[in-house]
């Protein structure tokens, strides 16, 4: 039984997922804030419990590596190593725009996730979803002027997109598309997906190596004296 968790902004996902079967059993989506490290443990333990399952019954684990918030993405990747060096069981980190352009496989849309970044910024990366995902764009910083322009051919444009966001998105012409606010979110089982697929690929990731994806180092400032 493989595990799925995402902690990277204030939407948190966690999902079982049957390999074997291929079957999706358990899926949990919340709002956190900034309570990742609290709500993370208690909805893991929730979600194997419900399906009757324990601990030792999980065979690997996959994780949203970021990029996020700085104590999201870090929540979500020790608690993988943890698990990953306490049951020894195969990671795989899985990055988090990733996951936005999963569920439109298929499609032979471009998708082009965005998540807040701060400073006017925001986090995104490009796709075409044909009958598998090819990365078109490298995962980066952009500012919004930068981005909301008209594409040159249909692109599906998913995230926690904020409102203004939304209605400058609406008005750039035929070819962009803005999924609803319940298809533009992230769902842990597409991590889940994923992530089985890379391990049943063989392509588990060393557990030292598991490390969060910042696209700029975290803000620290020094201790008061």
């Amino acid at each position: 039984m493989l595990i799925a968790i995402d902690t990277s902004t204030a939407w948190c996902g966690v999902a079982l997922y049957d390999p074997a079967e291929r079957r999706l059993l358990e899926e949990r989506s919340w709002r956190s804030g900034a309570d990742h490290a609290r709500q993370l443990l208690a909805e893991i333990d929730a979600a194997v419990r419900a399906q009757g399952l324990s601990a030792r019954d999980l065979t690997g684990v996959g994780v949203a590596i970021g990029p996020g918030t700085f104590n999201g993405v870090r929540v979500a990747v020790a608690t993988a190593k943890l698990l990953a060096q306490a049951l020894a069981i195969p990671a795989v980190g899985v990055e988090t725009l990733e996951l936005y352009a999963l569920p439109w496989r298929g499609s032979g849309l471009l998708v082009r996730p965005i998540i807040g970044a701060a400073r006017g910024e925001v986090g995104t990366a490009l796709w075409r979803a044909g009958r598998q995902l090819e990365r078109l764009e490298a995962t980066r910083l952009a500012s919004l002027d930068e981005l909301l322009v008209a594409p040159p051919e249909p692109t599906l444009f998913v995230g926690e997109l904020e409102p203004a966001w939304r209605e400058r998105l609406a008005g750039l012409g035929p070819c962009a598309r803005l999924a609803e606010p319940d298809q533009a979110v992230r769902r842990a089982g597409s991590l889940a997906v994923r992530a089985a697929e890379r391990l049943a690929a063989g392509r588990a990731d060393p557990i030292d190596a598991l490390e969060p994806l910042y696209l700029r180092p975290p803000h620290i400032t020094q201790p008061r004296r």
